[in-house]
């Protein structure tokens, strides 16, 4: 079905072939090919997909705390309080004499780069709804072009993180289907400066293969140099479940060898792989183990050009202190090879949301930045 409704244009769509992607023309969207069912892209609209957190069966020492099942906080509310937030910090920001929340800004040379982001936002966690002033405040001082999110709540019949967050940003955002558990759902999302001409969704094997609650999104951005096609994506966490990772995995080269062509911009991967870089299902990534495709393999974006560790998981956060697995690069942006060098070269990796804003840390992941290099005109 799909709906339309008011100045907000949020679309809903649910296919039930195996593939669907969503192309915005004036006056609808049009399903082209097939990978799961239902993303819609568009200007603070989106859906979500499977749940998965606390409740729904997600890691216990990641989600250490208690995760609210109750619609606290009105849509338009926290939507007009993000606005007018991200409105004062760009005011503010034009003529700022001091670094806004106490860091210094994200400096980037806009000179043939395409920035990318990738950040698990830990749902509706801890003090979530403190939470979002400071995801928010974080992002801006970013500046990405394109960012994939994790672990991106929506209250049924109320607002949807994602496009609160797209609204606040002025970015086009989509996200996976939603799939409302206790009235909240869990999945990923895409936020692009960009406008959005396609996107797909596919849901992602356990280990015995069968479709499970995790998922992938893809976007293929409009960037001006050329369409860049993103993923984001959010692994099983179990620390023995590196076999359905592997599946996982394999499900991800299906979905990117659909979308990469070695002379455009390669596809980029950015997510929560919950794996850590020695790992088999990593190595499966990157070609140090066999890839599920001949032809196709990824730069880990980190190994290439990062500096120290790239921790993303670590007691060091607060928000981690009690885990029982800490110190662990989690979160990836890998880029695809082959591709026509050096287009999609790797320039810069960084972590970002380490600092605390307004004396909280937005999540108790650490983000991963990366610069691209962009086709000369």
């Amino acid at each position: 079905g799909l709906s339309q409704s008011g100045d907000d244009r949020s679309f809903l769509v649910v296919l039930s072939t195996p593939e669907a992607v969503f192309q915005p023309r004036p006056g609808g969207i049009t399903a082209g090919e097939h990978d799961r069912a239902g993303v819609a892209v568009g200007a603070g609209c989106g859906l979500a997909l499977h749940p998965a957190s606390r409740a729904f069966g997600g890691r216990p020492d990641e989600h250490f705390g208690q995760a609210s099942t109750q619609a606290m906080v009105r849509p338009m509310a926290l939507r007009t309080n993000v606005q007018h937030m991200a409105h004062d910090r760009n005011q503010h920001r034009h003529g700022r004499d001091a670094p806004v929340g106490g860091i210094l800004p994200f400096l980037r040379d806009d000179d043939g780069m395409l920035r990318l982001a990738t950040w698990n936002l830990w749902w509706r966690f801890g003090p979530w709804e403190d939470r979002q002033a400071a995801i928010v405040s974080t992002l801006d001082d970013l500046g990405a072009d394109v960012v994939c999110l994790q672990e991106v709540w929506g209250e049924e019949g109320g607002p949807d993180q994602a496009a609160v967050l797209a609204g606040g940003l002025d970015m086009q955002v989509t996200r996976t289907h939603q799939r409302f558990r206790n009235g909240l759902s869990f999945g990923n999302a895409i936020l692009s400066r960009h406008p959005i001409e396609s996107a797909a969704e596919i849901a992602l094997p356990g280990r015995d293969g069968s479709p499970g609650h995790r998922s992938a999104v893809l976007a293929r951005v409009a960037a001006p140099f050329g369409s860049v096609p993103v993923i984001s994506t959010h692994l099983d966490w179990q620390y023995d479940g590196s076999l359905a990772r592997q599946n996982q995995v394999a499900a991800l080269f299906d979905l990117a060898a659909r979308h990469h062509r070695g002379d455009g911009f390669p596809v980029v991967v950015g997510g929560d792989f919950n794996a850590v870089p020695d790992s088999v299902e990593i190595g499966m990534m990157t070609g140090r183990h066999p890839p599920p495709r001949e032809g196709l393999a990824f730069i880990d974006s980190w190994a290439a050009v990062g500096r120290g560790d790239g921790i993303t998981w670590t007691r060091g956060n607060p928000h981690a202190a009690q885990a029982q697995s800490p110190e662990r690069r989690l979160d990836y942006v890998f880029v695809a090879w082959p591709r026509d060098k050096p287009v999609g070269n790797v320039v810069r990796a960084e972590l970002f949301g380490v600092e605390p804003v307004g004396g909280l840390v937005p999540s108790d992941h650490y983000g991963v930045f990366v610069d691209l290099v962009t086709p000369e005109d």
